[in-house]
């Protein structure tokens, strides 16, 4: 009685397994009818790159169903191409990447998307020479610390070769035109590198129109800005006149000081008289500032009147700061540097 009863129950289970695998495999297969991948419908040809006169890679411009390649008409076309294409993901393409074709405007390429849809796109030859085209550059650039302007465009060696490539900089300022020499290892058809000439008092910041000539072709400008050089390339010394006397609200103050750098004070013109504001700071780290509009420049000191000490009269004062205006490094957002000095002997606001 026992041995029948296990056996109905074990009958039981194996019956429910069964069951239960039978409807997961029907969910299963019913899930993957209705969720199965999409094929993608992508025919497109992305990247289509040839050989040019110079042994330049040069990329032909895909436009609709036009793949039209710039040739320059002194030298001979040759009879055939190897392209190398980059297509849609998951898209065949025949002729294949790397297939010899004949360098005609009858060739013509289709590509098959991943769901079967097709397109053909043929072959243009256009006989003449691209200009360049810029796109970026370093941009801004503290000239002080970029020795080098990394050049990214299209069409640098478009049937060029380096010795035809130059690289020139034009300041907006005053229209003086700066050469930059080039790393020739460093040239391709999409990138230049250039050296910048050393800084000098002869170099500015501001707005630098930057042109790359290829032959005879020159590519439309882009602009370049050179930022102000940080204030921590300069050294940094100053006085505080009235050091260890007693000072009232409205008392003329001075202070001395001085900026000099290594490289025979081109830093540093940026920065002489160039004082945002002061800051006082007493011995419990309350803060007195001093607008710019209060300063008075003098050569190599600036003079102000004190504010009113209002409530921290009987106070010491233990450091001042002098805040500079200037751009931070990378960056064309106004910033500011301050430099601080202190005070030798007790220096009190008055009661």
């Amino acid at each position: 009685m026992i041995t029948s009863s296990i056996f109905k129950v074990m009958s039981r289970i194996l019956y429910s397994l069964i069951f239960l695998s039978v409807v997961t495999a029907i969910f299963s297969s019913c899930t993957k009818t209705e969720y199965d991948h999409q094929k993608q419908p992508y025919n497109d040809i992305k990247v289509f790159t040839i050989t040019g006169s110079y042994g330049a890679p040069v990329k032909g411009l895909v436009k609709d169903d036009t793949i039209m390649v710039y040739w320059n008409p002194d030298v001979a076309l040759p009879a055939t191409i190897s392209p190398e294409i980059v297509i849609s993901d998951k898209a065949v393409i025949s002729p294949a990447s790397g297939t010899a074709v004949a360098f005609k405007d009858t060739t013509t390429y289709t590509v098959i998307a991943e769901d079967g849809s097709l397109k053909k796109y043929h072959l243009e030859i256009a006989l003449n020479v691209p200009t360049p085209v810029l796109k970026s550059a370093n941009n801004p650039a503290v000239w002080l610390s970029t020795t080098q302007l990394t050049i990214s465009g299209e069409y640098f060696l478009a049937n060029t070769d380096t010795s035809q490539i130059s690289v020139y900089m034009q300041r907006v300022s005053d229209g003086i035109e700066i050469p930059l020499t080039l790393v020739k290892s460093r040239i391709s058809n999409y990138t230049i590198v250039a050296n910048l000439p050393p800084f000098s008092a002869e170099q500015d910041t501001g707005i630098h129109r930057l042109y790359v000539k290829a032959g005879y072709r020159i590519a439309q400008s882009i602009d370049v800005r050179f930022v102000i050089p940080p204030i921590t390339s300069t050294t940094y010394t100053s006085s505080f006149v009235q050091d260890g006397q007693a000072l009232n609200g409205g008392d003329s103050l001075q202070i001395n000081y001085a900026l000099t750098d290594n490289l025979g004070g081109i830093v540093a013109r940026y920065y002489t008289n160039n004082v945002k504001e002061i800051l006082l700071y007493t011995n419990a780290y309350d803060i007195i500032v001093v607008p710019a509009a209060n300063i008075r420049f003098l050569s190599g000191a600036v003079k102000f009147k004190l504010p009113d000490a209002g409530t921290h009269k009987g106070k010491d004062i233990f450091q001042y700061r002098m805040t500079f205006n200037s751009v931070a490094p990378g960056s064309e957002e106004s910033s500011s540097y301050s430099l601080r000095g202190f005070f030798n002997s007790p220096t009190k606001l008055a009661l």
